[in-house]
């Protein structure tokens, strides 16, 4: 950006030099003159943005290039949209003490909570899971598994993998369960299925909102993600690729008030058979 009253003093002293030349030399520069600061002026707003468009840009950068930024402050704003993940180098040892709710992630990447209010909910009905076919499945086939992460052992044994560390890389072992082997028991509520998004052409707007053309007058669209479907093989069924071990507590439950309903009865066949016996 220049500094116009620098601008406009230079032009100053040139019309300065001007009239002090002779009356016949100073008239062959006269057509030049009179046109000089408006074409010098000209060619800077051809080149170099004004304040209000310096301005505009920055509360509106659209495409950054380079795409890395650094802040040393918060970067804060409404949306944003992080295409290679979200990472915080610090949310592992941060300790969050305040009133905390559990994080979600949408089949699009949104981050948010579900929350757990009635209000929200309907088709509200029982889950079953208390009823004994469903309980003596839970309790007699569920299996808790040790296993190992094969990502985690390629950074053992994989010299050529992304993230290799060593030989002497600890792999943790894990503690869980398959979702394959969930599903295959029937207890598809903390199964995660693979999904696959929900696309749909919507135009392309101008600013008055007018549809955008192309050279035929045809609308131009665009792909948006409006929500998402289950993924389903050739076979019309789904693909389980995780498990919600968030809701096994509810799931145990369940199968416990099972256990508890017939505890409760064996003591009132007990008590009855006691009273019979005068015991």
């Amino acid at each position: 950006m220049v500094d116009e009253a620098w601008l406009n003093r230079q032009l100053e002293d040139v019309n300065r030099q001007l009239r002090e030349l002779p009356p016949s030399v100073a008239a062959s520069f006269a057509p030049v003159v009179a046109n000089l600061q408006a074409t010098i002026i000209a060619t800077i707003q051809a080149t170099y943005s004004t304040t209000a468009q310096m301005n505009a840009a920055i509360a509106n950068p659209g495409t950054i290039n380079p795409t890395n930024v650094n802040a040393s402050g918060s970067v804060v704003g409404a949306t944003g949209t992080f295409n290679g993940g979200l990472n915080s180098t610090s949310a592992y040892s941060h300790i969050v003490t305040t009133t905390r709710v559990t994080n979600w992630t949408g089949i699009g990447g949104d981050i948010g909570t579900a929350p757990s209010d009635e209000n929200v909910k309907t088709s509200i009905v029982d889950s079953m899971l208390s009823s004994p076919e469903r309980a003596e499945l839970i309790l007699e086939e569920f299996q808790a598994l040790h296993y190992q992460y094969k990502a985690e052992l390629a950074k053992r044994d994989d010299p050529d993998a992304d993230g290799y560390v060593g030989s002497d890389y600890q792999v943790h072992t894990e503690l869980g369960s398959t979702a394959q082997r969930v599903h295959a028991l029937g207890l598809w509520e903390v199964v995660v299925y693979d999904r696959e998004p929900l696309v749909k052409a919507v135009p392309v707007l101008v600013e008055d909102g007018t549809p955008l053309l192309d050279e035929s007058g045809t609308p131009i669209t665009e792909d948006v993600i409006i929500g998402d479907q289950l993924k389903l093989d050739s076979e019309g069924n789904p693909y389980p690729i995780g498990l919600h071990y968030e809701l096994f507590g509810i799931v145990a439950i369940a199968a416990a008030q099972y256990l508890y309903g017939i505890v409760k009865q064996h003591t009132a066949d007990i008590a009855a058979i006691k009273e019979k016996l005068g015991m």
